[in-house]
């Protein structure tokens, strides 16, 4: 509820994921529709534009996930902390969790931890995969030395591209090029998808520019 990728990507709507909330009695797929934007062929629900503290209505947010979840192939949700009660009641509805930490020992105590919490709560653990970003490769880790930290390996890294992202940020335009973190960015997608690079590349033949989630 607080979230920033509104502002990455410049999204201006008058309804965020709130109003989708709200809704009486509930949302249905005609209302969710004209709540999101199109932004390079991925629809974004994003979130409101002052940061929302109050506790969410559980039952609310499970409708709208409902409803999200019969309109895509492949829904996002961008989660606040792990230990966040919105986040374990999403997680527990999704097909995939991901940690998203970096290498630098508080965020791997704080990621060991959280591991260690949804295992007790009885989250399957192959449902639960951890991604290391900003690794820098100079400091001499890779994700199997950093996988040993936890009772789950290390699903995909990405590289510290600082230039790159901050290009992004401040123009508010795709990653694009032939870098590092694109090429690790597209890796993960794939994985995820279940798509290898060959597949994406003659996928990419057929459909030209279409969507990429729709690609894959």
């Amino acid at each position: 509820m607080g979230g920033t990728i509104g502002f990455y990507l410049k999204v201006q709507h008058p309804q965020s994921l709130l109003d989708a909330i709200e809704i009486q009695p509930q949302i249905d797929p005609i209302s969710f529709a004209s709540m999101v934007t199109d932004v390079d062929g991925v629809d974004v629900l994003a979130s409101p534009d002052e940061p929302f503290v109050a506790p969410i209505d559980v039952a609310r947010l499970e409708s709208v996930m409902d409803v999200v979840r019969s309109l895509y192939d492949f829904v996002i949700l961008d989660l606040p902390t792990v230990f966040d009660k919105s986040s374990l009641i999403s997680l527990a509805q999704a097909d995939s969790g991901f940690l998203v930490t970096t290498a630098e020992l508080p965020s791997l105590h704080l990621t060991r931890k959280a591991l260690q919490m949804l295992q007790q709560l009885g989250f399957d653990r192959d449902r639960l995969r951890v991604i290391v970003n900003r690794l820098n490769r100079k400091d001499g880790l890779d994700g199997n030395d950093l996988g040993k930290m936890f009772s789950a390996g290390v699903y995909a890294t990405l590289p510290n591209d600082y230039f790159s992202l901050h290009r992004v940020v401040t123009r508010g335009e795709p990653l694009t090029g032939d870098c590092e973190l694109v090429r690790a960015l597209e890796g993960l997608a794939g994985k995820i998808a279940g798509v290898t690079t060959a597949e994406k590349k003659k996928t990419s033949i057929l459909f030209g520019s279409s969507p990429a989630l729709s690609q894959i």
